[in-house]
């Protein structure tokens, strides 16, 4: 179309003629959460956080107590190394839910709040090399079942959010498999603690997928053209630009 027709046309017309030129489509891009969704997750996240720092914390106590009898040093060391993680996060935690300036960020406040996991996951997860003797013994089992348990239940209290689970759950396998293998573990004990960290993995997926897919369910995400939201009363009667595109993922 020469240039001059298209100087002399309305603004109305030549979108008309944009929408109907055959050009390229644009690449598809990834289909993600809405706003909203993400919103509701992060709100699930601050709430149910309480659960998995509470698991760890009485975990730790017990823990401390045991080990406390052959490595009381270490025990102490580990303890309040334990408690000054949880103590960050707990902060961190209520000061969201009160309200706080830092509740008007919430994406940075879960970006701080994973930081803080991430500590405390490997404070915690370094406990089985710290107090595990050398040489397998009873003790060794329980301290590793404990500390299993304790992961699954603080990576399922922060399944709403995965890259916090995955903080506070993952150091724990990764240095309770360590502390196995430096203490001689049997091959029983060995496909025994493979069973509760699969189990508990697994546990935390799913969650993790329930809650995604839910949030994904209530906030579908929506998107409109500008031009159709923004057109006029008058061309209502119009379908060409009128119509409306909403597109869900």
């Amino acid at each position: 179309m020469p240039a001059n027709d298209l100087n002399s046309r309305s603004v109305r017309e030549l979108q008309r003629i944009a929408t109907q030129a055959d050009l390229p489509r644009r690449p598809a891009k990834k289909r993600t959460m809405s706003r909203a969704a993400r919103l509701q997750l992060i709100d699930k996240l601050s709430r149910w956080g309480a659960t998995g720092l509470a698991a760890i914390g009485g975990a730790s106590i017990y823990i401390a107590i045991v080990a406390g009898q052959t490595h009381p040093a270490r025990a102490a060391a580990w303890t309040l190394l334990i408690l000054a993680s949880i103590w960050a996060c707990r902060t961190l935690r209520a000061r969201f839910r009160a309200g706080e300036e830092i509740a008007s960020r919430p994406f940075r406040w879960r970006a701080h709040y994973t930081s803080c996991l991430s500590v405390l996951g490997v404070a915690f997860g370094g406990g089985a090399v710290l107090l595990i003797p050398a040489d397998a013994t009873a003790t060794t089992l329980h301290i590793i079942a404990l500390l299993f348990l304790a992961a699954s239940v603080a990576g399922v209290a922060h399944a709403a959010h995965r890259p916090s689970a995955v903080a506070i759950a993952g150091p724990t396998v990764l240095f309770a498999f360590v502390a196995l293998a430096r203490s001689g573990a049997e091959p029983l004990a060995m496909a025994g603690a493979t069973a509760l960290a699969v189990l508990g993995v697994g546990f935390i997926a799913l969650t993790t997928a329930a809650l995604y897919g839910d949030a994904r369910r209530r906030h579908p995400r929506t998107s409109f053209l500008r031009s159709d939201v923004e057109a006029p009363s008058s061309s209502a009667g119009d379908p060409e630009t009128t119509e409306i595109s909403a597109t869900t993922g």
